[in-house]
């Protein structure tokens, strides 16, 4: 558990257990994990420092990541389930992958968690796809990949955006 403080790492952070970021700061950092659900978060939450995601992650409901010099994702994917996911001063969304917000089809009429991605400013590297449902409210959004709202009779809504790329609906998601 990283519970204050920082962890810089030069190369590597394997996961084969558990690592949970409950307030501290994982930096520079290419993490890779060998079991689902290793890397967890707490209502604390933590930060990802220019850090590279290199295993499929989730941020679960109730708990949040905090991102600062930008995220790298190396062919996999962040699922935000009914989590929050903060982007903090200007940021890139680099690499290959997905950021899948997954969020109660019903979320709009009812007080209970749904995925959130806000914050300062964010660019949208053009191989990365954010889909699902949910928000995605950063303050600004510079899109050169795709937005897909996906997810059957539920939103996906879209704040301060400057679109370079794709944004769709489809599979009976609704943009919004």
């Amino acid at each position: 558990m990283l519970s204050g403080g920082s962890l810089d790492v030069a190369t590597n952070l394997v996961v084969d257990n558990t690592f949970t970021l409950a307030g501290g700061t994982l930096k520079h950092a290419t993490v890779t994990t060998t079991v689902n659900g290793a890397v967890s978060y707490t209502s604390i939450g933590g930060t990802f420092d220019a850090v590279t995601v290199a295993s499929d992650l989730v941020i679960d409901a109730g708990t949040y990541l905090i991102i600062v010099n930008g995220l790298t994702l190396s062919d996999s994917t962040i699922t935000i389930n009914d989590g929050n996911l903060r982007f903090q001063g200007n940021n890139s969304l680099t690499g290959t992958g997905q950021l899948h917000l997954v969020s109660d089809a019903g979320y709009r009429n009812h007080n209970v968690y749904h995925a959130v991605v806000y914050g300062d400013s964010v660019a949208i590297d053009s191989q990365i796809v954010v889909q699902g449902s949910g928000e995605w409210r950063p303050e600004q959004t510079t899109n050169q990949g795709t937005i897909i709202a996906n997810t059957a009779g539920a939103w996906l809504e879209v704040g301060s955006l400057t679109n370079e790329g794709i944004l769709k609906a489809s599979a009976g998601g609704s943009l919004d």
